[in-house]
């Protein structure tokens, strides 16, 4: 179906405004009508005709269903015919609809009003102008073009919705489809809640979203915070994740290094952390209460634990041993130490 347009022309006559009074046939004395007298005529020009007043509604927005697609010079073209159009006819806010014939395949749109051909844009949300992203305009819908004095653009309102741009929100699991929020629910595992920055009560048992970390964060104690606090979130990102497996896969070794000790040595996998020790002499003369050794940061326990060191062969002191938060190892038995000790410990950091 092609669009009939009706390119009206004005009347330029020589005396515009002139006219001449005579009495009106049939009528009473007195009743005159008036006449032009418009001295030369250089353009008849066109009537203001209900059929033209009629078409100029209609073509308030232009709309072809058989609009065709041409793929060609790294660009798609939309096609379309309008009877006695020009491109003197178009003018700006035009509004012209098609029937989306197909869906392009190229960033680079055109318009084909007869032939004649125009570059079309679409408009972002900061109401700059982009180039189309592919299956941006989809096959079986009707959309708009816009003429904006220099080419025409896209509503965007009626293209999918992008990060860019607003518009129709379209479901499912592809790039630049939005998840529809049991499908996501599914997925974690848990609720989602949405971004952690919104100012909005979180509750626990809910997923919320951090975009300065770009991790996603189980809420374990209802709060109203905007950051991720970690007192009241627990990181479960995929990135998250992984590196804990990674940590559970990499065995880190080091040794301490104390006057008159023969081995001490430390042994972490994730957050569990082995401890083994001979004493050697450096426990000799030592007494209840004082500390015998301190672990570094990164070693140490999130509790107390307790450990006995046992003698040597022909020895009989069991040395019991409190290993604090801070790292500190205090002897909290009796007596003075003598004679290498010996022991070990599983612990978590």
């Amino acid at each position: 179906m092609s669009i009939i347009y009706t390119e009206l022309e004005d009347r330029i006559v020589e005396f515009p405004n002139d006219f001449k009074q005579v009495q009106a046939p049939g009528r009473a004395e007195g009743i005159v009508r008036m006449t032009e007298e418009p001295g030369a005529v250089t353009q008849t020009g066109d009537g203001i005709l209900a059929e033209h007043v009629n078409n100029a509604h209609k073509l308030g927005v232009y709309l072809d269903l058989t609009a065709s697609f041409e793929d060609s010079g790294g660009a798609n073209t939309y096609k379309i015919s309008i009877d006695n159009f020009t491109n003197k006819s178009i003018f700006n806010e035009m509004k012209i609809g098609i029937l989306v014939p197909e869906t392009n395949n190229k960033s680079f749109i055109k318009l084909s009003i007869n032939d004649e051909i125009y570059n079309a844009k679409k408009i972002l949300n900061d109401l700059t102008y982009s180039d189309f992203e592919i299956n941006d305009i989809q096959k079986g819908k009707i959309l708009y073009f816009i003429y904006n004095g220099t080419s025409f653009t896209i509503d965007s309102s009626l293209l999918p919705a992008t990060n860019k741009t607003s518009g129709i929100t379209q479901y499912g699991t592809e790039e630049m489809m939005a998840l529809e929020g049991h499908r996501l629910a599914q997925i974690l595992g848990v609720e989602y809640g949405g971004e952690i920055q919104i100012e909005t009560t979180k509750e626990e048992g809910k997923a919320y979203y951090d975009q300065t970390t770009m991790y996603l964060y189980l809420c374990t104690e209802t709060n109203t915070l905007n950051y991720a606090d970690l007192s009241k979130y627990k990181a479960f990102s995929n990135f998250n994740l992984l590196n804990e497996i990674d940590d559970l896969k990499t065995t880190v070794i080091e040794s301490m290094s104390l006057p008159g000790v023969t081995e001490l040595y430390l042994e972490k996998k994730g957050d569990i952390a082995i401890l083994s020790i001979d004493s050697g002499t450096a426990f000799d003369g030592r007494t209840t209460g004082q500390v015998l050794f301190v672990l570094p940061v990164g070693w140490r326990p999130k509790h107390n634990i307790h450990l006995a060191l046992v003698p040597g062969v022909g020895e009989t002191q069991t040395v019991p041993v409190i290993i604090k938060p801070n790292g500190q190892a205090i002897f909290i038995g009796s007596g003075t130490l003598s004679q290498p000790k010996y022991g070990s410990i599983t612990y978590f950091l």
